[in-house]
C-alpha cells in the first residue's frame, strides 16, 4: 500500500510540474474562467466542492481520533491509577 502511496505521489508531483510549465504563476481559477468553456467550468467546480468535502472529512476524522485517544487514556488512568499516594505536605497542600 505504501509503494502505491508513493507512486501516485511520484505522479501527481511530475503532473504538477507540468502543468506548472504550462501555465506558470497563473491559478487555475483564472485560466479556467478565461477559457469561456462551461463545462470546464462544471468540473472544475465539482472538483472544487469534492476537495473541500475531503478537508471537512478529515478534519473531522483527526477530531473523533483526538476525542478516542482521549477517552481510551481517561478510562485507562481509571483502571490503572497511579501508584503513588496523594499526601499532605508540611503547607497542607496535597504532594502529587
Amino acid at each position: 500500500m505504501t509503494k502505491d502511496i508513493d507512486e501516485c505521489s511520484r505522479n501527481l508531483a511530475r503532473s504538477e510540474g507540468i502543468r506548472r510549465a504550462l501555465v506558470g504563476k497563473q491559478s487555475m481559477a483564472k485560466l479556467i474562467d478565461s477559457m469561456d468553456d462551461k463545462e470546464l467550468s462544471m468540473i472544475y467546480e465539482k472538483l472544487i466542492k469534492e476537495l473541500n468535502l475531503l478537508v471537512t472529512q478529515k478534519e473531522t476524522n483527526e477530531l473523533l481520533i483526538r476525542q478516542n485517544l482521549s477517552y481510551t487514556n481517561s478510562i485507562i488512568d481509571m483502571i490503572s491509577p497511579k501508584k503513588e499516594n496523594l499526601t499532605y505536605n508540611g503547607y497542607g497542600k496535597m504532594k502529587r
